[in-house]
C-alpha cells in the first residue's frame, strides 16, 4: 500500500514490511502511484525481497513527482 510521503507498507509471507517515504520537492503528483507499482513489480521480477520491493517502489514514486511529467524524473535501469 502506497501511503505517499509517509511511505509504503505490504504484507507478504505473514509479515508486514514498511518503508519510509522519500522527502523530495513535489512538482507534479501525476503518475506517482503508477511509478510505485512499476517499481514494486520490477523489483519482484528481479527476485528482490518485499522490503527491497517497497524501497524501489517508493524511490520511483518519489522520482515521478519531482518533474513536470510522470516519466522525465525516472531513473534509468542502470541507475536502479
Amino acid at each position: 500500500m502506497d501511503r505517499g510521503a509517509k511511505g509504503a507498507s505490504v504484507r507478504a509471507d505473514r509479515m508486514r514490511y514498511d518503508v519510509q517515504g522519500w522527502q523530495v520537492p513535489i512538482v507534479d503528483t501525476c503518475g506517482a502511484g503508477e511509478a510505485f507499482a512499476a517499481g514494486y513489480i520490477s523489483a519482484a521480477l528481479d527476485g528482490l525481497t518485499p522490503q527491497e520491493r517497497l524501497h524501489r517502489g517508493a524511490l520511483l514514486s518519489a522520482a515521478a513527482v519531482t518533474s513536470v511529467s510522470d516519466w522525465q524524473g525516472m531513473p534509468t535501469r542502470a541507475e536502479l
